[in-house]
Parts: C-alpha cells; sequence; structure tokens
C-alpha cells in the first residue's frame, strides 16, 4: 500500500503499459506508412499545414484511450488533440502523443511520447517514451528512472555557467528572456521535451519556454522534480490545474533550486540580479552568434556531445529498419 502523499505502484505501472501500447503502434504504423506531409490523410493537422498531429498520433491515441477507460473508468482523459475534460476530476490522464513530429519528418528519431497523471490537479506520475530510440523517462513519489537507472540532476553549476534551452527569444517580445540567453554559457535556442530528459539525466541545467500546452509539459513535472530539479512557472508557482490559466504556459525548468532562483530573477526583470550575474560572469573569449562563450573547450564538447547521441540515434534505427527489411525480403 502506498504511503500517504505517494502514488500507488500499480497506476505507475499501468502509466508505463500504456507508453509500451503507444510505442508499439507508433513503430508498426511507421514500418507500415512512413510519416511525411504528402502521406498525411486528408482531415489530419498535418495535411492542412500543421506537424503537431498525425495518423500514428491518432492511432496511439485510440489505443491509450481505449486502456484507460477499460482499466479505469472513473478516471478522465486529457490530450493535446482531443481536450475536452473535467478537469475537476481526481484522477486525470494528459497524453502528448508525439512531441516532436517536425523531427521525425526530418529524418531524426527524436520524438517522445509523454503520459502523466494527475491526481487533485498536480502531476504526480510522467513518462517519457522513446519510441523509436528505447529510451524511457519515469518519474513517481520523488523519484526519476532512466531504463531502470536512478537519475540526478546536476548541481555544480551556476547561472553563467548554464546550458540554456529555449524557445522564441525576440527581444521585443520576451526581453527578459533574450536577457537571460546573454546570462548563460551555452543557449541553445530549440526545445522539445528531450531537452527535459537531458536536464533530468544531468546534461542540461535550464530550460524556459512560452506558449506551452498542459500536454507539452505535464508529465515532464515528475521527471524533472523526481531528479532533483524545479520546474515551475515564470512567477515561481507550481504547475498545476490550479495554477494552468495563471501561469500562460510560462514554464522554466533548472536542474537545481540556485540556478531556478536567479533565473526567475531575471524573468521577473530584476535589475538587481543582471548586475550580480553579470559581476560573477568569467570574461569571455569569444563570441559566436550574438552571444559569448566563457570556456569555449567545454562548450564545444558539450555540441559535440549532442550531435554525436542523435547521430548514432538516427544510425541505430536506420540499421533496424534495414535489418527489419531484410529479414522480410527472406
Amino acid at each position: 500500500m502506498a504511503e500517504a502523499g505517494e502514488v500507488c505502484t500499480s497506476l505507475v505501472e499501468f502509466a508505463e503499459s500504456l507508453a509500451d501500447a503507444a510505442g508499439a503502434t507508433i513503430r508498426r504504423y511507421l514500418e507500415d506508412e512512413p510519416v511525411s506531409p504528402s502521406r498525411a490523410g486528408p482531415g489530419s493537422k498535418l495535411a492542412s499545414g500543421s506537424l503537431s498531429v498525425t495518423a500514428a498520433d491518432l492511432a496511439a491515441d485510440e489505443v491509450m484511450r481505449r486502456m484507460i477507460k477499460t482499466r479505469y473508468p472513473t478516471h478522465r482523459i486529457y490530450c493535446d488533440s482531443l481536450s475536452q475534460v473535467d478537469l475537476e476530476a481526481d484522477y486525470i490522464w494528459v497524453l502528448d502523443l508525439m512531441d516532436g513530429t517536425k523531427s521525425l519528418i526530418t529524418g531524426k528519431p527524436m520524438v517522445g511520447t509523454t503520459i502523466a497523471l494527475l491526481q487533485a490537479g498536480r502531476p504526480v506520475v510522467g513518462v517519457l517514451d522513446g519510441a523509436l530510440t528505447g529510451e524511457r523517462w519515469v518519474g513517481s513519489n520523488g523519484h526519476t528512472m532512466f531504463n531502470g537507472r536512478v537519475l540526478r540532476t546536476r548541481k555544480d553549476r551556476s547561472l553563467s555557467q548554464a546550458t540554456l534551452y529555449t524557445t522564441g527569444t525576440s527581444k521585443k517580445s520576451a526581453p527578459t528572456l533574450a536577457q537571460l540567453c546573454s546570462d548563460v554559457k551555452v543557449p541553445f535556442e530549440e526545445c522539445d521535451c528531450y531537452a527535459y530528459a537531458a536536464l533530468a539525466s544531468g546534461l542540461a541545467d535550464l530550460i524556459v519556454e512560452r506558449g506551452l500546452e498542459l500536454s507539452d509539459y505535464c508529465a515532464l513535472v515528475p521527471i524533472v522534480e523526481g531528479a532533483g530539479g524545479r520546474m515551475s512557472d515564470w512567477s515561481g508557482r507550481d504547475l498545476t490545474l490550479q495554477t494552468l490559466k495563471m501561469g500562460g504556459g510560462r514554464i522554466i525548468a533548472a536542474a537545481s533550486r540556485d540556478i531556478w532562483e536567479q533565473a526567475l530573477e531575471t524573468l521577473r526583470g530584476n535589475s538587481k540580479a543582471k548586475v550580480l550575474l553579470k559581476a560573477e560572469k568569467p570574461k569571455p573569449a569569444l563570441g559566436l552568434g550574438g552571444w559569448t562563450v566563457p570556456e569555449v573547450s567545454s562548450s564545444v564538447a558539450f555540441s559535440v556531445y549532442v550531435a554525436g547521441v542523435t547521430c548514432c540515434m538516427v544510425a541505430a534505427t536506420l540499421a533496424s529498419r534495414r535489418s527489419a527489411v531484410n529479414a522480410g525480403m527472406r
């Protein structure tokens, strides 16, 4: 029996079974019907210009909905493509079937299925499953696991040493976010669910985004916080259904409380915090694309690492598919 404040093991196991079923459906669809704009159905968002929903999305959605309704008929379901749900329910499942569809269409296997369970409006279980890479992050009861291994965020970086993932850094529309990009060591202006996985795995320090939907981040909260990180909106509020409208889809995730607090001060436009951050930041050695990198060797190493991991995953996926094709020909 789960202790007070903990979620039952059976619910965590069920969340993983949903990921198993969704992953199998996505892989089966991609083997038979490769995802591309030309293969999208006439009624899909993909065909009308948006890359957020594909036939593989809908197939996996149907499988998971059926499993939830059969096992837990009183639970409610929220999905980014079918979002009508009773938000007052005790238990709500939040599903994002294929985060990273653009990457998939361009040949990268970095697409993730995220599954969250909310209890009384608070995310208590989070699963991020890489259907094409065999990777899985699971957060629950204050712990985060990656393929069965316990994860912890890194705590040895200050904001001036941090790696930041973000989107939408226009100085006109988000001046404080643009300022934050200049305060960190390495800003990446590209972000999806794998950035949060990198943070939980001790490979990144900070993520700041705007305009997110509940299904974009809900499953990532238990994953990041279970690994020792912190997630909130830009005002520092916990990410719950009760604070959803107040936050406006502005999300911050940090590897440590120190970085979280420093980043919040910058996002709030606190000039004193900016002065302190500039004082602690080492003298830059090189300028790259409008931002500076104090210690080039470590930042280049990190970039090479990310590129290397992506290339290895692409190669492994292509090799797997070639093996499957060869086996079928025999």
